[in-house]
C-alpha cells in the first residue's frame, strides 16, 4: 500500500469522525417504529415564573420535529436548531404536557409540574444578591414561612450600587434593618397599589413605605430615598406579592450591629470594632458606654451610609470582662432613635488575647 493510499484513508477516518461527532442520529439505532421518542429536560417539577430548555435525545438526520406544549395557559415556547430544541416559558402554576413527533412514526411526550417556591427560593433563583443577604442577615426562616407580606426585591445592580465601597454584605444586623424595611406587612399585589398609599413594615408599623403613581410608572418612597418598581407580581408562594426595584431602600433611622469580642492594644491603646453601622445622611458616630451609660470611647464621625468595621478607641484599658451597648448618635446631645428608644447593641468585651 502506497503512502499516499495510506494518507488518504487516514483523512477518510478522521473525516467520518468529526461527521459522527457532529450528528447524534447514530442515537436512533435500535428504535423500532412506534416507540417513543425521548424528551430530555426538567422532567418533574419546574418553578415558575422561568424558561427551561428540553431537547429529543435521539433524532434522525432530518430532524423534522413538531413540539406542542398543553396546560391550564398557553406558554411561551420557542423551536430552535430545525426542531431539536423548545425553550418553554411557564408563568403560571399547573400541570402541563409536552408532546412531540417527527410527522411520520416516531412521537413522544413529556409531563411537567410548574409550581410556585416560598419567597426565599424564588430570591436565589432570580436575584442571587438579595437571597445571600437573607441568609447572611439569618432571615431565611422568618421570611420562607411568612404569608401575606410584600417584598420588594432590589435587582443585581441595586446591590452593585450598595456594594460598590463595602466590597462585601452590611454587617448582618444592619442587613437584617435594610431588609425587614423592604417587607410590607400585608400582601400587596400591583392592582391593589394607589397613589399616596402608605403600608407598614417588618421594620415596624410605623416605618411605613408609601406608593406614588406618574402615568406607568409607579415608585416606592423610603424615609431616606426612593425606588422605582420595575417588575411586579412575580409568582411566589404562600399569600406572598412579590415586586422588583431598581434601588436598595434605606431606613429612616441609624442602624449598629456590634459582636462580643477581645479588645485588641497597641501602643498602649486599647479599641474595639463595631461590626457595622447604617448613619443618615446627616452623619453622627458610635460611643461605645457601660452599663452605667458612662461613655468608654466614640468613633470618628461617619458620614452618611453604611460602613463596616468602625474601630472605637477607649479612654482605658479593659481588664476584665466588660458588657457594654453601641449607641448611634447624631451628635453629642442626640442620639438617634427607633421606637422612641435609643439605637444601640449589646455586646461583651474581653481583655486582649
Amino acid at each position: 500500500m502506497t503512502f499516499r493510499t495510506i494518507l488518504r484513508l487516514a483523512l477518510l477516518l478522521v473525516v467520518a469522525g468529526t461527521l459522527s461527532a457532529c450528528d447524534d442520529s447514530s442515537q436512533n439505532i435500535g428504535w423500532e417504529p412506534g416507540e417513543d421518542l425521548a424528551i430530555i429536560g426538567p422532567a418533574e417539577e419546574v418553578a415558575v415564573p422561568g424558561t427551561y430548555e428540553y431537547y429529543v435525545q435521539a433524532f434522525t438526520i432530518e430532524k423534522n420535529y413538531t413540539w406542542d406544549v398543553e396546560g391550564p395557559v398557553e406558554p411561551d415556547y420557542d423551536v430552535r436548531r430545525e426542531g431539536e430544541f423548545v425553550d418553554v416559558t411557564y408563568e403560571e402554576a399547573g400541570t402541563y404536557t409536552i408532546n412531540i413527533d417527527d410527522g411520520e412514526e416516531y412521537d413522544g411526550s413529556l409531563e411537567v409540574s410548574a409550581v410556585l417556591v416560598d419567597i426565599v427560593t424564588q430570591a436565589e433563583r432570580l436575584y442571587p444578591s438579595l437571597e445571600a443577604a437573607i441568609d447572611e442577615a439569618d432571615l431565611a426562616e422568618t421570611l420562607g414561612e411568612s404569608s401575606d407580606i410584600t417584598v420588594f426585591a432590589p435587582s443585581e445592580d441595586a446591590f452593585e450600587a450598595v456594594l460598590a465601597d463595602l466590597e462585601e454584605l452590611p454587617a448582618p444586623g444592619v442587613l437584617a434593618d435594610i431588609l425587614t424595611y423592604h417587607v410590607l406587612a400585608a400582601e400587596v399585589p400591583s392592582g391593589d397599589i394607589s397613589d399616596g398609599a402608605e403600608v407598614g413594615t417588618l421594620y415596624g408599623e410605623t416605618y411605613p413605605l408609601s406608593f406614588s403613581i406618574d402615568g406607568d410608572a409607579v415608585s416606592v418612597d423610603g424615609a431616606a430615598n426612593d425606588a422605582t418598581v420595575t417588575a411586579t407580581d412575580i409568582p411566589v408562594a404562600n399569600d406572598v406579592a412579590l415586586h422588583e426595584i431598581d434601588t436598595v431602600l434605606l431606613p429612616p433611622t441609624a442602624s449598629v450591629d456590634m459582636s462580643d469580642q477581645a479588645v485588641v492594644v497597641e501602643d498602649d491603646v486599647t479599641t474595639a470594632t463595631v461590626d457595622g453601622v447604617y448613619v443618615p445622611e446627616d452623619g453622627g458616630f458610635a460611643a461605645i458606654e457601660d452599663a452605667d451609660g458612662n461613655i468608654l470611647g466614640v468613633s470618628e464621625d461617619i458620614e452618611g451610609g453604611i460602613v463596616n468595621e468602625v474601630t472605637v478607641e477607649l479612654d482605658s484599658a479593659v481588664e476584665d470582662e466588660t458588657d457594654v451597648s453601641v449607641v448611634m448618635y447624631a451628635d453629642a446631645d442626640t442620639p438617634y432613635e427607633r421606637d422612641d428608644e435609643p439605637v444601640s447593641d449589646d455586646a461583651t468585651l474581653t481583655p486582649a488575647e
